[in-house]
């Protein structure tokens, strides 16, 4: 590991911050308990109406269907509030309560607490117990949902694709106790905390990507990072699914077939077939002359490859399009992914985009040297082309006045932060290449702050609250990466308040 500034690794800042934690809380109590990172995970799905429409079965086998997910309870009580449920043929309305395991009812006291007896939906992933029902407070039995058997993809490629940080964290609970420790800190040893947590976010990046290189080539395991890229909150496992269907190796060997100029025309065919978001031939809406050729194209150059990918089609779902704006709809996005594919995948995925990332990397960065690289790289990976899905947002849509990216500036920079530096530093280590790895993490500390989101807010202000000490320490995307792994390891990614802080008791 790069030596984080300060201290070694987070592990060692963490230890360090929760002894000033223990002597300044003694007293102040905190909850013995952390939820699973999983429970918060199951959470997102349930969010995103994962299971919307889909004919499901409660565990005393009533068929369920999920009409409205509910809306989602970030203070104390059920997870989701006001869900529309049909069980048994009978719509229902109430609350949702989710668990990892089906034991956690119990084992949380749900069943004495008079809070929860407008629960009509207990959720979990796995069933720990012999129970078919639950029993609320006043003796009324609630139905059971069994997640593990619905998900797809598992819930070990949701866990690998889903970003838990764009989701919402609710208004949060203001200043945290934390605030308290580093308000007697000084503004090193803040700095050093820090960036000990931004280094700890990269290592963790760069292990997922070891993680799925098991039985694939590093290029898929950097496909699936930029399919993933291109997706919003739980639309990101549609994205890694689809990558795991069409894999980069088959679309480089299916376009080779091709003449240079239609490569791009049979990898954005098999990404849509496969991905079910091509119009077939009995489809109802009456599509203009351009429109009718470009989707003839695409069925001419499927017709050539079907037989390789029908057992792979993803059922049809609106997922796809669940929570974004037009400008980032699939169809984009899959037109930018083709061409790219096309001008990386000859030389492989992984040498033509690090072979970009060193030519374009400053030799001795800084924040001005690394934005400079940052917005060519941005410029680079943006896909500004002359193609139907730049002026279209849907299949014969209206044509817009201006031309937009495929992939825009924004999700460019994040595919350079989240992608190629994370690939980059694995590839750095597998080779035993100490100079690469130590510029991976300098490049990675000086990167410029990308657009923020909820988490970034809570974090600043649970952490630093009105103080101006700190103001000039948050300037880098590295520093905000770091408000996410402390969100994660030391606040269990709980907004409501710090009673899950594993600070002070050596968690």
């Amino acid at each position: 590991m790069a030596e984080a500034r300060g201290f070694a690794d987070f592990e060692q800042a963490r230890r360090w911050w929760g002894e000033r934690a223990t002597a300044l809380w003694q007293g102040d109590g905190v909850s013995e308990s952390a939820p699973s990172v999983d429970e918060r995970l199951l959470q997102c799905l349930w969010h995103d109406g994962l299971l919307v429409g889909r004919e499901l079965a409660t565990e005393s086998r009533k068929p369920l269907v999920i009409v409205e997910p509910g809306d989602w309870n970030h203070e104390a009580g059920p997870d989701f509030r006001r869900a529309e449920l049909l069980v048994g043929g009978q719509h229902v309305k109430g609350d949702v309560e989710i668990h990892v395991r089906s034991s956690a009812w119990s084992g949380h006291g749900h069943d004495r607490n008079f809070d929860y007896n407008t629960v009509v939906l207990h959720v979990f992933l796995e069933r720990d117990d012999e129970r078919r029902q639950d029993v609320l407070h006043n003796g009324r039995v609630v139905e059971r949902l069994e997640l593990s058997r619905y998900l797809e993809p598992d819930v070990e490629a949701l866990r690998q694709t889903i970003a838990l940080d764009d989701y919402p964290v609710g208004k949060g609970g203001r200043v945290g106790r934390c605030h308290r420790v580093l308000e007697a800190m000084s503004g090193e040893e803040v700095a050093a905390l820090l960036d000990a947590a931004g280094d700890r976010r990269l290592e963790e990046k760069a292990g997922r990507f070891a993680a799925q290189c098991s039985g694939v080539s590093l290029d898929q395991v950097l496909y699936q990072a930029l399919m993933t890229a291109l997706g919003h909150k739980s639309g990101k496992a549609l994205y890694f699914l689809l990558a795991k269907r069409a894999p980069v190796a088959e679309l480089m060997d299916h376009a080779g077939e091709c003449a240079p100029g239609e490569r791009v025309r049979r990898i954005e065919a098999i990404l849509y077939h496969v991905a079910n978001l091509a119009p077939g031939g009995e489809h109802p809406a009456a599509l203009d002359e351009e429109s009718q050729a470009y989707l003839d194209t695409l069925h001419r150059h499927w017709s050539a490859v079907a037989g390789y990918f029908a057992d792979r089609i993803i059922p049809a779902t609106r997922r796809w399009y669940t929570g974004i704006r037009p400008v980032n709809f699939p169809c984009r996005r899959l037109a930018g992914a083709a061409h790219l594919i096309a001008q990386w995948g000859g030389r492989g995925l992984v040498a033509a985009a690090l072979d970009l990332l060193w030519r374009t990397a400053p030799q001795s960065p800084d924040r001005k040297s690394v934005r400079r690289m940052a917005d060519r790289l941005g410029e680079v990976l943006e896909v500004r082309v002359d193609h139907y899905w730049a002026r279209r947002y849907v299949w014969g849509g209206k044509v817009a006045a201006h031309a937009q990216s495929l992939i825009g500036d924004a999700l460019a920079q994040g595919i350079v932060l989240n992608a190629l530096l994370p690939m980059a530093l694995l590839c750095a280590r597998r080779e035993g290449d100490g100079r690469r790895e130590a510029q991976v993490f300098a490049l990675w500390r000086s990167f410029p702050r990308l657009p923020e989101n909820q988490v970034v807010r809570l974090m600043r202000e649970r952490l630093f609250g009105t103080s101006e000490r700190f103001a000039g320490l948050l300037v880098t995307e590295h520093r905000n990466q770091a408000l996410f792994q402390i969100f994660n390891d030391c606040c269990n990614n709980h907004a409501a308040d710090c009673s899950r802080c594993t600070l002070g008791r050596g968690a």
